[in-house]
């Protein structure tokens, strides 16, 4: 077989395998929209790459991909279970002042699309949107601060140096 012949063979095989994972996807992404937009929610699916960039530019992810906490000079602990009151998010936006912009929302589950909504609509609809069996990051792209919900760790507010 040729180097070109096995190149050509090794590039059509990736695609194939990208083309399975995002078959796979499909249906799970298909579900968790249905079940946003059965509770009523005002969203719009966000283009990945950006909001990943955003995260990776300011903050320090370690390998189990958390934020490394011990990297970043302002945070805090603002609940350490996950199932924590959504009122808890509506105390923050009030103590940081930063009203109501439009955020992100990042999943470490790839079956679920990135998201942009109003923190509010984020705040009536916490039980829906957040990710509780892993990991999901919300911050506005426009500014420096981030809130991630972690499986383990529970909830963590921080703002990028």
């Amino acid at each position: 077989m040729t180097p070109e012949r096995r190149q050509q063979l090794v590039g059509r095989r990736e695609r194939l395998k990208e083309q399975r994972q995002r078959e796979w996807l499909e249906p799970h992404r298909r579900d968790f929209l249905a079940l946003l937009t059965k509770a009523g929610i005002n969203y719009s699916i966000a283009d990945d790459a950006p909001l990943v960039d955003w995260i990776s530019s300011r903050f320090k992810v370690d390998q189990w991909s958390s934020i490394d906490w011990r990297d970043v000079k302002k945070w805090r602990r603002i609940a350490s279970e996950v199932s924590a009151s959504p009122q808890l998010l509506v105390g923050l936006a009030g103590e940081e002042r930063y009203g109501d912009p439009e955020i992100a929302i990042v999943y470490a589950d790839a079956a679920r699309p990135s998201l942009k909504m109003r923190y509010s609509e984020l705040a009536r609809h916490l039980d829906v949107i957040v990710d509780f069996a892993w990991q999901t990051w919300v911050f506005d792209p426009s500014s420096d601060w981030i809130i991630e919900f972690h499986h383990d760790l529970g909830w963590r507010w921080g703002k990028a140096a």
